[in-house]
């Protein structure tokens, strides 16, 4: 089974660099390495130089070719298209692999009903107290989150990136810092242009579609971490814009003229202005530990 890694990448140069050196180390690398440079120096290109010539991954193939276009989804379009493999991985560039996750990866893919799959981000702070536990209920009631990593009813939902995993789940959906899917299903269902720049939910929108044909599991025993580099990075006004647009978006996409589901998108709608509300009034941030 060949294995392609995808990696849209734009101005992390270091980011790339530790992410190449996970690459190398692993038990079992990947057969290629597909990176879609959109940055706007010859810095990353001059990492993957060095990655080529020190020969750090022997076993696997570089490909490597730059474009203008700032777009995260079209990157990876075009890494689909660029690759060989018979199951293609996608990296952020700022993940950081641990040695055997690949080894796992292609372990749990040896059973032909599994479509797609993603291993367990280490969570250093896992989010705790008070007000994280009245944010998690408040998401779960607003039908925000159903913390499973599944979309919820009015077509909000995550996947699972707040906490590590004990055992093997089957999700609907997984998250693009790393993700692979066998090539047959991307082939149908390209990453949606809609999606513009930076990307958000992008990933919920391509491992939904799939999930809908084929079964989408996360593992405990393959193992990464995600850096979260604020290069690249919205601030919150943009951020929260895109949020909107994009959720609107979905909701169009998959609830269609359905009146109930439009009037519980509306009601998580609702009770996300209301989270991000008492978040500001009390001081924190959503994400953070301990956070509204």
């Amino acid at each position: 089974m060949r294995l392609s890694l995808v990696i849209p990448t734009m101005n992390r140069s270091e980011d790339l660099s530790c992410l190449l050196r996970s690459v190398a180390a692993q038990t079992r690398p990947p057969d290629e390495v597909v990176i879609v440079d959109q940055s706007d120096n010859v810095k990353t290109k001059a990492v993957v130089d060095d990655f080529i010539k020190l020969g750090k991954a022997e076993a696997t193939k570089v490909v490597y070719f730059f474009t203008e276009e700032k777009s995260l989804v079209s990157a990876r379009n075009r890494g689909v298209e660029k690759s060989t493999g018979d199951v293609i991985s996608f990296s952020d560039d700022d993940v950081i692999f641990y040695s055997d996750y690949f080894e796992r990866i292609l372990f749990y893919l040896q059973d032909k009903t599994i479509g797609g799959i993603s291993g367990n981000v280490v969570v250093k702070e896992r989010a705790s107290g008070f007000k994280w536990q009245v944010r998690k209920m408040l998401m779960t009631f607003f039908l925000v989150s159903n913390y499973r990593g599944g979309l919820t009813f009015s077509t909000f939902g995550y996947p699972i990136h707040e906490r590590e995993i004990c055992e093997t789940t089957a999700v609907q959906l997984l998250p693009g810092c790393s993700m692979c899917f066998r090539r047959e299903l991307l082939l149908k269902n390209t990453s949606d242009t809609w999606f513009k720049g930076y990307g958000y939910r992008e990933d919920v929108d391509l491992s939904y579609r799939i999930s809908r044909q084929a079964k989408l599991i996360m593992v405990a025993d393959a193992r990464y971490i995600h850096n979260q580099s604020p290069v690249n990075r919205l601030n919150r006004f943009r951020l929260k814009k895109m949020e909107f647009d994009v959720y609107q978006y979905l909701a169009k996409k998959y609830i269609g003229e359905n009146l109930f589901r439009w009037i519980l998108f509306y009601y998580s709608l609702t009770g996300l202005f209301i989270i991000d509300l008492l978040e500001n009034l009390s001081g924190t941030v959503t994400g953070r530990k301990g956070g509204l």
